[in-house]
């Protein structure tokens, strides 16, 4: 989401033309095969799981006795910081993006603005750039303790792990993906909107029951009665008004 919104503010032109629906799923089903690929090197003798007392879950064992086991354990250390690095490249480059555009923009006269519909676009590149600096801050703050605190157990030991520690950063973690939800409704009119609508088409489907009357009404007075079929009828009725 962050790369689109990167491509979409930075590179409009090329994110119209080659951003297509086919290569967005393309993307997401990548995105999905790509953490399964972390399941499946344990059984391949590449890195370990354990079951974690405080909170019984199952996770990556960060004090593996065999050097075999750590692979993993470098791999998600050096595939986190690159996400983070990468989302901080990106949220900047916006916010420096759309800066040094509203500084060109503003040496126009209001009438030629408002003549090119530039105060429109950056209301929306800037609603792209606040919506994108919050979840990475959110990311940020979620997510670095984490990976912080298996940086600090790679490189002083298994003695200075606590299982307390690691349950919160992990925790933590998890918190993060909960969270972008109710950003992406809190900071974008769009998301509300379509929220919304949803959840009023849901309510409204729940309340149209079975045997309710609708009266309609014509342009010369006449009305009509519509009475909702039921729903394992497969009859139809068209009326048309002269």
């Amino acid at each position: 989401m962050c790369l689109l919104r990167f491509l979409a503010v930075t590179r409009p032109l090329y994110y119209r033309n080659e951003i297509t629906c086919a290569r967005v799923q393309k993307a997401l089903v990548l995105g999905l095969i790509w953490p399964c690929a972390h399941l499946v090197l344990p059984v391949a003798g590449f890195g370990k799981f354990r079951l974690y007392k405080k909170g019984l879950y199952c996770a990556l064992d960060l004090t593996p006795d065999e050097p075999r086991d750590k692979i993993l354990l470098y791999a998600t250390i050096v595939e986190g910081g690159v996400v983070t690095l990468a989302l901080l490249y990106f949220c900047g480059t916006i916010l420096c993006f759309v800066k040094r555009k509203r500084r060109v923009n503003s040496l126009l006269s209001e009438q030629q603005q408002r003549a090119a519909g530039i105060q429109k676009v950056n209301k929306q590149q800037g609603g792209f750039a606040r919506l994108t600096f919050v979840i990475v801050v959110l990311f940020c703050v979620c997510y670095v303790p984490f990976l912080s605190y298996r940086i600090f157990i790679l490189i002083r030991g298994p003695s200075s792990y606590s299982d307390t520690t690691y349950y919160y950063s992990e925790l933590l973690a998890h918190i993060n993906p909960l969270l972008n939800p109710l950003v992406y409704v809190l900071c974008n009119k769009q998301y509300r909107s379509s929220i919304k609508e949803l959840v009023t088409k849901c309510c409204c489907k729940y309340r149209c029951r079975i045997g309710e009357t609708l009266y309609v009404t014509d342009d010369y007075g006449r009305s009509i009665e519509l009475r909702k079929m039921s729903a394992f009828s497969t009859r139809t009725q068209s009326i048309t008004l002269d």
